[in-house]
């Protein structure tokens, strides 16, 4: 790939899809906390005190800015990259609510949907699978949130408005994910490297927090906070 931002070889989305139905199990079973069901980074803030906490860390912080923010009851929120399904769980256990999520890996559905029936929460949390770029026009959502996702998006630049479409107003979009400073471009060493990262992770729009933040508020968002997780 080439590391000029928004440019993506094309079959990308069919990639990430392959990438996922590929190594998904594997990655289940490496997990830095085993039995958590979850793919994502594990994030070691000051409080946290074993792996199991770690894997939590990006759940407990999203479900403190949604509290306050969506209807109690009637919630309808969106996971977006949701993978197997262990963060819709953790909205689940907190949000009076229906969690959706989306996924583009047949595999992760699939394990998603027998997660939510050992659960008991299949009247509560569905799974699609599906581009989140191609979401239904309906319904509409009082909040989306994604964890390590919307950086296989072929352009954020696209995405974001058709999010914003799908939320109702005042509705909050969380983003936790990888985003480049700006140190990261000009040097020949550091471009390498994100090529290479762009080329394992299946990356489809790196970008500066700066950069998200121009290409939100032309979607029509507004920045609430920029929690760097870096440390």
């Amino acid at each position: 790939m080439s590391s000029t931002p928004g440019t993506v070889a094309p079959g990308h989305v069919d990639r990430v899809a392959d990438y996922y139905d590929d190594n998904t199990r594997r990655f289940l079973l490496v997990a830095e906390s085993p039995g958590s069901d979850a793919i994502h980074r594990g994030v070691w803030t000051p409080d946290v005190v074993n792996a199991a906490q770690a894997m939590d860390t990006v759940n407990r912080l999203m479900i403190e800015r949604l509290r306050g923010h969506i209807p109690s009851g009637t919630a309808q929120v969106l996971d977006l990259g949701c993978g197997v399904g262990g963060t819709m769980v953790r909205l689940a256990q907190e949000v009076d609510g229906f969690i959706s999520g989306v996924t583009i890996s047949r595999v992760q559905a699939g394990i998603a949907a027998k997660r939510f029936a050992r659960e008991g929460l299949t009247d509560r949390c569905q799974v699609i699978c599906a581009d989140f770029a191609e979401l239904p026009a309906e319904p509409h959502y009082d909040a989306m949130v994604a964890v390590e996702a919307v950086v296989h998006s072929p352009s954020l630049e696209k995405l974001l408005p058709s999010l914003v479409d799908r939320l109702r107003p005042g509705g909050r979009l969380i983003l936790c994910d990888d985003w480049m400073t700006d140190k990261d471009r000009g040097l020949a060493a550091r471009e390498r490297c994100l090529d290479q990262f762009r080329a394992g992770w299946r990356v489809g729009s790196l970008h500066t927090v700066g950069e998200l933040v121009a290409m939100s508020e032309r979607a029509g968002l507004r920045l609430v906070e920029d929690l760097d997780l870096t440390a």
